[in-house]
């Protein structure tokens, strides 16, 4: 899944392969690898690319990009974004019911995206 969002996201922009292998410190080359899917960036390479466009380093290995829409992807970056204010701000006492709530919806959100993954082995809490 890799590969295909990362041309999908590369086009999307309207980037060259010359301009995310200048971002990466590596050669067009090694992005048409990546792209063809006959290889894979290391692991701060793969964090770079992901911070470069804004999403999770999860999504981009795990989930196609081409199918999210731009309403879930700022919905997604917002709660994030939110998150992240929270713990730099250091005010957690006061956010800390939301965070406890935004916590246990994506832990449910994920526990039913392994669910449906597992072919529904698991069994549900």
């Amino acid at each position: 899944m890799f590969a295909l969002n990362l041309k999908y996201l590369r086009e999307k922009y309207h980037l060259q392969r010359r301009d995310i292998a200048a971002l990466m410190g590596v050669n067009n080359g090694t992005v048409a690898v990546w792209e063809d899917g006959y290889g894979v960036p290391d692991r701060e390479q793969l964090i770079r690319i992901a911070d470069y466009f804004m999403v999770s380093e999860r999504d981009l290995k795990r989930k196609d990009l081409r199918k999210m829409t731009e309403e879930q992807r700022a919905e997604r970056i917002a709660a994030l974004d939110f998150a992240l204010n929270c713990i730099v701000n250091m005010d957690q006492k006061a956010h800390f019911s939301t965070l406890q709530d935004m916590y246990y919806e994506l832990k449910e959100g994920l526990d039913e995206n392994f669910r449906e993954c597992s072919g529904g082995y698991l069994t549900s809490e």
